[in-house]
């Protein structure tokens, strides 16, 4: 899966790729430990599910709502993984 997203982060326009697990910000392999927590903090889907820190669908959560200061431009490419859910219940 390929995710690419840009928005302001800390006042500054910043672009994070990721690809096939390895993250690059603006270009370079994420060297901050900052970064890297903000991106791989576990934050909650549809309620109750928390996806694995380092999955793609966790990364892809946090680039969404927590990494930016506003909304992100964000494109991906390929499949994510399927949130688990049990029918007739409510997240």
């Amino acid at each position: 899966m390929l995710i690419e997203a840009t928005g302001i982060r800390n006042g500054k326009k910043t672009t994070v790729k990721v690809v096939n697990g390895t993250i690059l910000i603006d270009g370079d392999i994420i060297l901050n430990e900052i970064d890297e927590m903000d991106l791989m903090a576990q934050h909650h889907l549809a309620g109750t599910y928390y996806p694995e820190p380092d999955s793609e669908t966790n990364i892809l959560n946090n680039l969404h709502f927590h990494f930016f200061d506003d909304p992100p431009k964000i494109k991906t490419e390929g499949e994510s993984e399927e949130i688990p859910y049990k029918k007739d219940r409510i997240y």
